[in-house]
């Protein structure tokens, strides 16, 4: 599998989780010279309150498992954590601390 096919595996992963149902999209990069249209480049999940964060991480570890030679960047608001097969025990730790970090303190 190519990083491509990663990022599609991962989006349909993420589309069928109850939790996440309309919340994760695959966003295509801009199309270069000589292709017919751009390749996926990341996926976006609209995260809001009630513990959507950790159904994110909970889906993700569970598609890693299996991946062994997978990392994935999960970006917020600038701030970036790297998730491969030797941190899935820190996956919601890193997760819920990406979302914390993140955070307005208006909100």
């Amino acid at each position: 599998m190519n990083a491509e096919d990663d990022l599609v595996s991962l989006a349909h992963w993420l589309q069928v989780e109850r939790d996440l149902v309309g919340r994760v999209n695959l966003v295509r990069g801009a199309i270069r010279e000589h292709q017919l249209g751009g390749a996926f480049e990341l996926i976006t999940v609209a995260l809001g309150s009630g513990g959507i964060g950790s159904v994110l991480a909970s889906s993700v570890t569970s598609w890693l498992q299996n991946r062994p030679k997978t990392t994935i960047k999960i970006t917020r608001d600038g701030t970036s954590i790297e998730i491969d097969a030797n941190s899935l025990k820190r996956v919601p730790e890193l997760v819920e601390k990406l979302l914390a970090d993140t955070k307005s303190p208006d909100a």
